[in-house]
């Protein structure tokens, strides 16, 4: 007798379920609002000067076995520069990450 893909579909069905059940809820930490927002769109409408950062490909050594140490570096360099140029002519006003999902086999 073969199976329907009806009936195949609700046995799948069933099996995830019952393995899913026993999982605990991941807990999320909303990201904190910044001490220093940016200015209201109204306030910033005359704005010519400014600066961003578009970085990607944040792919290391360590993808999907560590944390990124690399990763954590090209961070820490973009918050250096976004503290250095705060209060310049050319203050950072935004970071567009161009990266995408990828995995290694």
């Amino acid at each position: 007798m073969r199976a329907s893909p009806a009936r195949f579909l609700s046995l799948a069905f069933l099996i995830l379920s019952g393995l899913c059940a026993g999982q605990q809820p991941e807990r999320v930490r909303p990201i904190e609002a910044p001490a220093t927002p940016l200015p209201s769109e109204a306030a910033s409408a005359g704005t010519s000067k400014f600066s961003f950062i578009v970085y990607g490909d944040t792919r290391g050594r360590q993808d999907g076995k560590a944390l990124q140490y690399e990763h954590s570096m090209v961070i820490n360099g973009i918050l250096t520069q976004v503290e250095r140029l705060k209060n310049g002519d050319f203050p950072v006003r935004f970071v567009l990450s161009v990266s995408r999902p990828s995995s290694r086999s």
